[in-house]
């Protein structure tokens, strides 16, 4: 049985502060808290280009089911859409609001029963961001040396290198599986290389003023630095001299103007 059916997008056209707010509605089956993550897609499609300011989620049931069930349902709801968020949309360490609020009773309606509790079943998330255009104070990323490979052959002295693939964890400095691969081929370049020295430079998205993503793991503001050593250890671990090697956070103070996956990365600066 499919387990949602439908996402709505309403865009709220008052802007309060340079602020401008987004709210997605998902509808559940009923006794269901869960939905396939396509139905995500319209919201990654939004937080890849603002700049996140707040989040809030809310969550409610039909009148089917006890009001204790009832609400605890509702929290599973809030909190499926969150984790999502968090893990797969990865905001960084942006603090989300999530409230439950129960059973909805049914009212005198020209809507029957079914659309009522169709209607009931139902989490809200609010995002409310500004756009990046408009984001003021910042320094611009540097320019890179755009390479296809983690090639350390010719590089000199002041090259920067992106790698964008090195993904996390959301929220946290845990590799995701697809890091690997680009990982492995940056730990054979300098086995290839010993002359080279690097420094990993940390980069997270979507925070204020350039400031620091929280670790979930830690609890820290510490998620950009975090995520440079995270770099650093794995290197180290498979036997690159320390000395080789430095790690720096760096905030979300350089934007690169393009998109948050561009903004949440990891570069090397040849030394």
């Amino acid at each position: 049985m499919k387990s949602i059916i439908c996402v709505c997008l309403l865009l709220f056209s008052g802007i309060t502060f340079g602020q401008e707010t987004q709210t997605f509605s998902f509808y559940f089956e009923s006794n269901r808290a869960t939905f396939s993550s396509l139905e995500f897609k319209k919201v990654a499609q939004l937080l890849d280009t603002v700049l996140v300011q707040q989040i809030k989620i809310t969550a409610s049931c039909d009148d089917v089911g006890s009001v204790k069930s009832n609400m605890v349902l509702s929290q599973k709801r809030a909190d499926f859409v969150k984790s999502y968020l968090v893990n797969n949309l990865m905001l960084e360490g942006h603090k989300i609001e999530t409230q439950a609020l129960g059973e909805i009773a049914l009212k005198d309606s020209t809507l029957s029963f079914i659309e009522q509790r169709k209607n009931n079943r139902v989490a809200t998330l609010r995002v409310s961001y500004n756009l990046k255009q408009k984001r003021e104070g910042l320094d611009k990323a540097e320019p890179i040396v755009e390479k296809k490979s983690v090639a350390l052959t010719n590089v000199v002295k002041g090259d920067k290198i992106r790698l964008e693939a090195i993904q996390f964890v959301g929220g946290k400095d845990e590799f995701l599986n697809s890091a690997y691969p680009i990982l492995n081929e940056l730990l054979r370049e300098l086995r290839n290389n010993p002359e080279v020295k690097i420094e990993i430079q940390g980069h997270v998205c979507c925070m204020k003023d350039g400031g620091e993503g929280v670790n979930l793991v830690t609890g820290r503001k510490t998620l950009s630095e975090d995520r440079a050593k995270a770099v650093y250890d794995y290197l180290v671990q498979r036997g690159i001299e320390e000395d080789r090697l430095s790690y720096v956070g760096l905030k979300s103070k350089y934007q690169t103007g393009i998109n948050n996956l561009a903004d949440r990365r990891v570069e090397i600066l040849i030394k």
